[in-house]
């Protein structure tokens, strides 16, 4: 309840499963090292952010501060509800916010991004080597400055990836 923050030069090891986020927002600060214990190859982590009392206002984002450095991967279990999904945010959540991956953090995100109602900016200086599988569903999609993302290892990741229906491009 109210958030999950990781903090300034914090080493953490997750447990694979599911992370209800309930009213409250998702934070890995600067210097943060966050990774999954996950053995298994279907193993992985799911943030779920979302509001048990129905208040779509309070649904919180993620930040990933420049600095942070977080390798986390969906997990892809056929079994899991949330199979090849790392964020997921409520559809209620109200449009206007963002989900915000900051320049300057070393990201090795495999697994759907997933906030249907929100902007998720990917600024630049981020560092995303190496195979991967990161997919974003958003209202809009924002990529600010030198940034890229490898999207080479949907397949070997167990994930499927997703299909464009449409892109639209606006100024």
């Amino acid at each position: 309840c109210s958030g999950l923050t990781f903090g300034t030069s914090a080493v953490i090891t997750l447990n694979p499963g599911t992370y209800y986020i309930d009213e409250g927002d998702l934070k890995f600060n600067a210097s943060a090292y966050v990774r999954c214990s996950c053995p298994d190859p279907e193993d992985g982590v799911t943030f779920v952010l979302t509001s048990s009392a129905g208040n779509a206002g309070a649904i919180g984002t993620v930040t990933i501060n420049g600095g942070a450095d977080v390798i986390l991967r969906a997990p892809t279990d056929p079994a899991d509800p949330f199979k090849g999904i790392l964020v997921y945010q409520d559809p209620l959540a109200p449009a206007g916010q963002s989900l915000k991956f900051n320049g300057g953090s070393t990201m090795l995100l495999t697994g759907a991004l997933y906030a249907p109602s929100q902007t998720i900016e990917w600024s630049g200086g981020n560092s995303a080597a190496g195979s991967t599988c990161t997919q974003i569903v958003g209202n809009q999609v924002k990529f600010v400055g030198n940034t890229e993302i490898v999207n080479t290892g949907c397949e070997t990741a167990g994930i499927t990836p997703l299909a464009i229906v449409g892109v639209k491009v606006t100024e």
